[in-house]
């Protein structure tokens, strides 16, 4: 089951209304109007949480925006979840370390930067972190309710 929680903050060089991107309405979007090349990092703030994938829906269209870059920020530093084209306008997820599903780390930031094959503007519609129920409460509460015989 997933357990999908929004960023809490956000910033960004060039970038408008950035709470968009986590306001949970799919219909509003962050936006950098970007020349030919990368657009500057666009950076989305949480609570430290344990998560194991992420997901986002942005805006893709050759040659307007052709690719993307996602890191996401744990044990002290920006580690690359993803980059390259993606579906446009539709939910993506990526494993928070490639090719290890279901592994987890605790997370605070994720970051977004996009390549503009023309000038045009680069659009982040939503991020989301995938929250993982740590086993160490569940065990507390099992471990609470034994009964000694």
């Amino acid at each position: 089951m997933s357990i999908w929680i929004s960023p809490t903050g956000g910033s960004g060089t060039d970038w408008n209304d950035i709470g968009n991107a986590y306001d949970d309405n799919e219909s509003s979007k962050a936006a950098s109007s970007a020349n030919i090349g990368w657009t500057y990092w666009v950076e989305l703030t949480v609570p430290p949480l344990l998560c194991d994938k992420i997901r986002f829906k942005a805006y893709f269209g050759s040659p307007s925006v052709q690719a993307g870059v996602v890191e996401v920020y744990y044990e002290g530093a920006y580690h690359s979840v993803y980059t390259g084209d993606y579906l446009n306008r539709t939910w993506v997820e990526k494993d928070l370390i490639p090719g290890s599903p279901g592994q987890a780390k605790t997370v605070s930031k994720i970051r977004f930067m996009f390549l503009c094959g023309e000038f045009t503007v680069a659009e982040l519609y939503e991020v989301d972190f995938n929250q993982v129920q740590s086993v160490i409460p569940n065990m507390m509460k099992h471990y609470r309710n034994m009964r000694v015989g």
